[in-house]
Order: structure tokens, then sequence, then C-alpha cells
């Protein structure tokens, strides 16, 4: 992208037009970030179809939150462990759920012996969508901040050989073949 001499920078590109080596970086931070998050969400979903411990527990609350475009639900719970005692946990629930359970209402609930904060209504079974959903966007984000990196880098290494090699030689233009980052 060439800038007009004299004319005002766009907004998050540089004076010359180009996008700064910054925003490609967050790009790659944000997309290492969610799939950590991702791999972390498996990992806990993993180990509680593998060594969860289902209990009874009672419902505290009950929370529904709307926005513009999305609604959802969470049910509140406390339930015991034999290790460190009383433990709240809360899980988002479909409408259906959400509708049908009442404050005090006695559910079951899996979680970690060892970790009882790693919790979720209901019995253990293997529920991967939204651990796979962020590990699939991180995936997306970091590969999109990657590619971005390297044609930034690419891009500014072919320029510099270009602005190397248009001093010594007299050729080099905008009528060489070459590209013309100026």
């Amino acid at each position: 992208m060439v800038a007009s001499h004299g004319a005002a920078p766009v907004p998050g590109f540089d004076s010359r037009g180009r996008v700064p080596l910054w925003f490609a970086l967050a790009f790659v931070a944000a997309g290492a970030v969610a799939v950590l998050l991702g791999v972390g969400l498996l990992r806990d979903e993993l180990r509680l179809v593998a060594g969860g411990t289902t209990t009874v527990a009672t419902v505290r609350d009950l929370t529904r939150q709307v926005t513009d475009d999305s609604r959802t639900y969470r049910v509140v719970y406390r339930f015991e462990t034999r290790t460190q005692g009383s433990v709240e946990g809360s899980s988002q629930v479909d409408p259906a759920t959400f509708a049908a359970l009442r404050i005090g209402d006695r559910v079951r609930v899996t979680y970690l012996p060892d970790e009882p904060a790693v919790n979720r209504l209901g019995e253990p079974t293997f529920q991967p969508f939204p651990s796979l959903l962020a590990l699939l966007v991180g995936i997306v984000i970091l590969a999109a901040g990657l590619g971005l990196t390297w044609s930034l880098w690419a891009a500014r290494r072919a320029a510099a050989q270009v602005g190397a090699g248009s001093g010594s030689t007299g050729s080099g233009g905008a009528g060489s073949g070459g590209a013309r980052f100026d």
C-alpha cells in the first residue's frame, strides 16, 4: 500500500501506509492465548470424564443474561466434598434446563476430587464443544497472525534488498520488474 506524500496517515498504518509489525504480533499473542485456553478446557474436560466424582448439589441461584444478540443461562450450586468441605460452582445450561430448575432443587454435579473448583452440572460425559471451539478459533487467529507477520517480514526484507540494489546498479526502480515500496 503506497501512501500519498503529504496525506494524513491512515489509522492503524504507519506513515508509509504499512501495517505495523506490532499489529501482526498482537494476532499471534491473541491466538496463542486462545489455543492455551482451549487446551486447558479440553484437559479439564478429559480429567472430569476420566476421574470425576459425581455428587448431589443444591441450586443456590439461577441467572439469565440477555444481550442484543445472545442469552446465557447459568445455574449456581453448592456441594460437599470429602476433603475440602463445601464448594460453590456454576454451569451454563440450555433454556429448557434453566426453566425446569428452582432455587433449592437438588442436582447432580461432577467434580475433580483433588481440585473441586473444576466442576460442572451433570454426569461425567464427554462434552468437547466449548474446548474444541476455543482451540479452533485460537488456531485460526494464530495462523492469521503468523501469516501476517511473515508477509510483513518478507515485504520489508524485499524492500530492503530493492533499496540496497538500486544504489549500486542504477536500476531497481518501478520499471525494473521489482516491487515498489515507498
